[in-house]
């Protein structure tokens, strides 16, 4: 019966770490949620500029400058996405406490129900892993979305400064 026990134990304890990391993940998403809101008004009033002062583009670099911000705005928009499908309302699965639970306490010898919740709580692991698991990649794509955006940003407003330095020409 200490076999079956510690095999519950072992089962339990595993759940609990998944329901963490669940928790873990959406609190990661909505750090970065936090952070990306910086970007977006970075970006946003390089993608208003750009469309109040160089539409139409008249050299090189305001056409890199369009460019950049039409790009900025595309992942923007795409990491935006990408952090709401992290926070997207998941369904981890618990073990129910219903009557048929219950009635399987009730009926059936301790080590049975030792191995039996064990079975159950094997299986709920498995899919909070697999929904974990999405989450996490979701969250992978959402980070690195970030980064591209932030280096485009830097990129934006290094050029932004240099046409200021060079044409002596400030946004309006």
């Amino acid at each position: 019966m200490d076999k079956y026990k510690e095999l519950y134990d072992f089962a339990r304890d595993a759940v609990a770490q998944s329901e963490a990391r669940f928790d873990a993940v959406d609190a990661k998403a909505s750090n970065y949620l936090s952070v990306f809101s910086v970007l977006v008004g970075a970006a946003g009033f390089f993608v208003k500029w750009v469309a109040d002062s160089l539409i139409p583009p008249g050299d090189r670099l305001e056409s890199i400058l369009g460019f950049l911000a039409v790009m900025t705005a595309g992942l923007v928009a795409t990491t935006w996405i990408q952090l709401f499908r992290v926070l997207k309302v998941h369904r981890i699965q618990v073990v129910p406490l219903n009557d048929e639970t219950i009635n399987f306490f009730r009926h059936n010898r301790v080590v049975d129900v030792y191995f039996g919740l064990s079975r159950t709580l094997t299986d709920v692991w498995g899919v909070n892993q697999s929904v974990n698991e999405a989450k996490l990649r979701a969250l992978t794509w959402a980070y690195r979305l970030m980064m591209v955006t932030l280096v485009l940003v830097l990129a934006f407003a290094l050029l932004y400064v240099f046409r200021v330095w060079s044409c002596g020409v400030v946004a309006t």
